[in-house]
């Protein structure tokens, strides 16, 4: 082969070799990496003083059309509290509204189940079409990319209520599974309407974080099975913190409807989740 000849081929199959390689990396990092947004606490048919009549609905109309216009999520996460209070009318009106172009996952929150569960509700909102899962259930996990996720209803039973304390234990025991099944997953992130925790672990119960008897059970979970991430709405506020000694971090997220808080402002997030974990933007709506 003439030496020019020989020269080009191997400089063109040496430039091919690169461009591919190149390819490659370029489709591995961006498998890994993806986006998805968490809109909570919309409140509609609400009649708190801090909000217009009607603007619940306007602001969580507004925050599903931004998201709809990107193309980058791959899914949203609802966060709870669909509605003030747990009426028909007032939860059909926010089935009505809930027009994702996204797949989406709700997570039911105290305006929808109780503080305290109840079945009644329970089977009300999965009847909703809120569930997920085979079964459709107010709990499930769900995967995506190389991260699991696992969506609690994560507030206690009676006591007394034999039915309500069977299916938070049942819920307990389907996401401890959930985790063992996907123990190679990469990032494994919990979520649930309240936060397990304010600032620590070992808090006293308050109104906003999960009583101790069920906080224990599930961060008992948490930490066997490697969990690390729990994303969270109801306090109507960003914030992240971090339990030091089990190295939990607790997301907090806002409400549509409005804050509560010195500071903070009514809106959604989109969370990116890569190979350094979760990082998170917050959208304001007006």
């Amino acid at each position: 082969m003439n030496p020019f000849r020989r020269f080009a081929t191997s400089l063109g199959l040496a430039i091919t070799f690169v461009a591919l390689a190149g390819l490659g990396n370029a489709k591995s990092s961006d498998s890994s990496e993806f986006k998805f947004g968490f809109l909570s606490d919309t409140h509609l048919g609400t009649s708190d003083t801090s909000s217009t009549p009607g603007a619940p609905t306007l602001r969580m109309k507004k925050a599903i059309d931004e998201m709809n216009a990107r193309d980058d999520l791959e899914f949203v996460i609802f966060g709870g509290d669909a509605t003030i209070e747990p009426y028909p009318e007032q939860q059909a009106a926010f089935k009505e509204t809930a027009k994702f172009k996204q797949s989406w996952y709700p997570i039911a929150g105290n305006h929808d189940v109780g503080n305290i569960i109840t079945m009644k509700l329970v089977n009300q909102w999965i009847e909703l079409g809120m569930g997920r899962g085979e079964p459709a259930r107010d709990y499930y996990g769900f995967t995506h990319g190389d991260a699991a996720f696992y969506v609690l209803d994560a507030f206690p039973a009676n006591e007394k209520d034999t039915t309500g304390t069977a299916h938070v234990e049942a819920m307990l025991k389907a996401c401890d599974e959930f985790f063992a099944k996907q123990a190679d997953a990469k990032h494994k992130i919990m979520l649930a309407h309240p936060p397990l925790f304010i600032k620590t672990l070992s808090e006293p119960d308050e109104y906003f974080n999960i009583k101790t008897p069920l906080r224990v059970k599930i961060a008992d979970i948490m930490k066997r099975r490697d969990v690390k991430s729990w994303l969270s709405g109801h306090r109507h506020l960003t914030d992240k913190v971090t339990d030091e000694e089990s190295g939990i971090t607790v997301w907090s997220q806002p409400s549509s409807d409005y804050p509560i808080g010195k500071g903070q402002k009514a809106g959604y997030a989109i969370f990116t989740l890569g190979d350094e974990g979760l990082t998170r933007e917050f959208i304001e709506l007006k």
